[in-house]
């Protein structure tokens, strides 16, 4: 990764918005400029999303490779079985995201899985993901087990984004956030590029106060007290 550069505050345009109008409204949307911006800051070689449904996250990572022309392998790990009592089916789903992807990012290096994330993991070597964006079960177990089984796939100095960590609906996995503030023995800190470049930016960043809000309840800085996530990457890896 590189992320050399100051952090620079964008104003894109989303295209998948105009097959899917829907992902202007979903629960992620809140998030989209922070993480498009966050491409441009770190300039991953390797995403690799579980949880991707509509594609609101997908789609806006997407958006940045293609418009800061970064070389960035997407893959995106779902079932897309469809939600009980949506308004379509998954595989209808399905079909939209395809259409999406092939519509307005062909030139994106864009890998879907259409598979559970366990079976999707050994696609991918230990130490070869940049950024790892946990979007699946929202149980406490759910969390746990997608973090820690692919944990080892991270990095050393990769980026783990979690998804409802502040969610009125979805205890488990605010619990799952929460766990390392609560315990003295925290195993978890997340030490990211975007953290450490938080302090060298002006707070004059020319960010609004929705993408602020969304920077700080996605990453997590590290504190003097918890060992790194390497420290815990590395527990598990041998």
């Amino acid at each position: 990764m590189n992320h050399e550069t100051d952090w620079v505050v964008s104003d894109p345009r989303y295209d998948a918005d105009q097959l899917n109008p829907k992902l202007k409204f979903a629960y992620w949307e809140g998030h989209r400029d922070f993480a498009y911006d966050l491409l441009q800051f770190v300039r991953p070689e390797r995403l690799v999303e579980l949880g991707s449904q509509y594609g609101c996250s997908l789609f806006t990572f997407c958006q940045a490779v293609r418009d800061f022309k970064l070389n960035t392998e997407i893959n995106a790990v779902d079932m897309w079985s469809g939600d009980i009592g949506a308004e379509i089916t998954g595989e209808e789903v399905y079909a939209l995201v395809q259409k999406t992807a092939a519509t307005y990012y062909p030139e994106v290096n864009l890998h879907l899985f259409q598979m559970c994330f366990d079976d999707a993991r050994p696609n991918f070597a230990d130490n070869s993901i940049d950024i790892l964006h946990i979007d699946g079960g929202h149980t406490f177990e759910d969390v746990e087990h997608d973090f820690t089984t692919w944990l080892p796939k991270l990095k050393e100095n990769g980026i783990v984004l979690f998804h409802d960590v502040y969610s009125p609906i979805d205890q488990g996995s605010c619990d799952h956030w929460e766990r390392p503030r609560r315990s003295t023995t925290a195993t978890l800190t997340l030490r990211t590029a975007a953290a450490s470049a938080s302090s060298s930016r002006r707070d004059a960043t020319g960010m609004t106060d929705s993408r602020k809000r969304a920077f700080s309840s996605t990453i997590r800085t590290s504190t003097s007290t918890a060992p790194s996530i390497s420290t815990r990457r590395n527990a598990l890896m041998n």
